[in-house]
């Protein structure tokens, strides 16, 4: 009865394992883009806590949105996703709303490359499996 359990553990982990790894990646990226910016109080653990901060801000205003206002909601919601978000980065390295910009950029350029290393490993996956198939 609990045979399909282990695939639901590793879907699971493996999905929490790829979030992790994209918020230490978008995070080294924000602190890149905080240093760059002339932050003074930016560390490494700072940006992991702002791009875990907004992570969970995009997941929980952009699904609110996503949901309850389909048409109009995804032009407000991403609005106030980088309202909410720029807010949080400027609170947590207490800086100025241009310089949380500028670290935010960077967020969402290391967001960018963990797409694009995802996309590719799921490629190179999907063309393995295809592979194996049957030949005509």
């Amino acid at each position: 009865m609990f045979w399909h359990t282990h695939r639901l553990f590793a879907f699971g982990s493996h999905t929490l394992l790829s979030v992790a790894f994209a918020v230490l990646i978008s995070g080294i990226f924000m602190w890149i883009g905080a240093r760059l910016a002339g932050i003074q109080r930016a560390t490494l653990g700072r940006a992991i806590f702002a791009a875990i901060s907004g992570t969970v801000i995009v997941w929980i205003v952009g699904g609110l949105f996503a949901t309850t206002l389909p048409l109009g909601g995804s032009i407000l919601g991403f609005l106030l996703i980088l309202l909410l978000v720029l807010l949080a980065t400027r609170v947590i390295f207490d800086t100025s709303f241009g310089k949380a910009l500028l670290a935010w950029i960077f967020f969402i350029l290391g967001q960018a490359v963990v797409g694009l290393l995802v996309g590719l490993l799921f490629t190179r996956s999907i063309s393995a499996l295809v592979s194996l198939g049957p030949k005509f």
